[in-house]
């Protein structure tokens, strides 16, 4: 027994010593720590649960949305409820969605939709169906958005904050928080798209509020990029192109500060806003910094970029205001075949 108990004694420790260096916004280490502590356990066991979810919101929070996803597979298959299941499934529709992998985005979504029926026939549908029915749309907005559908996406968005009110109205310090906050910033960038501004600036300003609540809440500092990825491009839309720069660069600040800037999706995505706004400013020489480093960054990745390419039309765009025409057809032609 003495053992046991020494073994759980430790690995409570290495546990608490992850949650301050996430609340201290140290990423790295917390992902070094929470990598200790599944050492030590049994890895189908269900007290590695907790442990790889909190490593799938480490990367998750960082970009690296393919370690995410593969955390994410390794708690499905300990999964105990199946309301941990479901939790599971949402993030994976949306990793992969994120990663352009439309097939396996479909398979959990589809998973997903069966689980529901089992869930709504389960006793605890009155406590959390409105929880169960948030995640279903988001999953659902993820996988549209992704298919170019952004007309449903938005419904989706909608419907998932329609349930979340519902929630957070009955506990206002619930976990419904996180995922208002994410069906906020999706529904900003889908306002965005169509030029939809006024309506974006609005709900820019409940971003705010909530994602500072959310990040006291689950002391997650890194919840501090994907705020500023939405409100930087809302900037720009704006025609604020100082302050579009200025919030980007906090962000991809923020990702190297953690050592994930080369490896993430979410540093891709900075990078490329970046150059957006050397586009716009008509400097297209820093575009192509941007272009390049983001092209080098995703390429070092390897699979882990999953179906993200490197090469856009806005990178051949700024390579043929380079002089360097057969380079930006060369990716064109690669672009229309992927």
């Amino acid at each position: 027994r003495k053992p046991a108990r020494k073994r759980q004694c430790r690995e409570q420790r290495v546990f608490a010593e992850a949650e301050i260096a996430r609340a201290t916004g140290d990423s790295e280490k917390e992902r070094a720590l929470l990598e200790q502590a599944l050492k030590q356990l049994d890895p189908n066991s269900e007290a590695a649960f907790p442990v790889l979810e909190r490593l799938a919101y480490n990367y998750a929070d960082r970009g690296l949305t393919t370690q995410a996803a593969e955390t994410a597979e390794r708690q499905l298959r300990i999964a105990g409820s199946p309301g941990q299941e479901h939790q599971v499934l949402v993030r994976l529709v949306s990793a992969y969605s994120a990663l352009r992998q439309k097939e396996k985005a479909a398979a959990s979504l589809a998973r997903l939709e069966q689980l529901m029926l089992r869930l709504r026939a389960s006793k605890r549908w009155e406590s959390r169906g409105q929880w169960w029915q948030a995640g279903l749309a988001r999953a659902n907005a993820a996988v549209h958005a992704s298919s170019g559908h952004l007309a449903e996406a938005e419904d989706s968005l909608k419907a998932c904050l329609t349930s979340i009110n519902v929630v957070m109205q009955k506990n206002p310090d619930s976990e419904g928080s996180y995922q208002y906050l994410d069906c906020i910033r999706g529904l900003i960038g889908l306002q965005i798209a169509p030029g939809q501004l006024s309506a974006a600036g609005a709900m820019a300003d409940q971003l705010r509020v909530v994602a500072d609540r959310v990040s006291e809440m689950k002391k997650r500092p890194a919840i501090e990029v994907q705020v500023k990825q939405v409100l930087g491009r809302l900037a720009l839309e704006q025609g604020k192109t100082e302050l579009a720069r200025q919030i980007f660069s906090e962000g991809l600040a923020v990702l190297r500060d953690s050592n994930t800037g080369d490896a993430s999706l979410r540093a891709a995505d900075l990078r490329a806003q970046l150059a957006r706004v050397e586009m716009l400013l008509g400097r297209w020489d820093n575009a192509m910094v941007w272009h390049r480093q983001r092209a080098a960054a995703l390429h070092n990745a390897g699979m882990a970029r999953g179906g993200v390419p490197a090469g856009t039309v806005e990178f051949a765009y700024t390579l043929l205001r380079v002089g360097k025409a057969a380079e930006a057809l060369g990716m064109l032609d690669t672009s229309v075949a992927v």
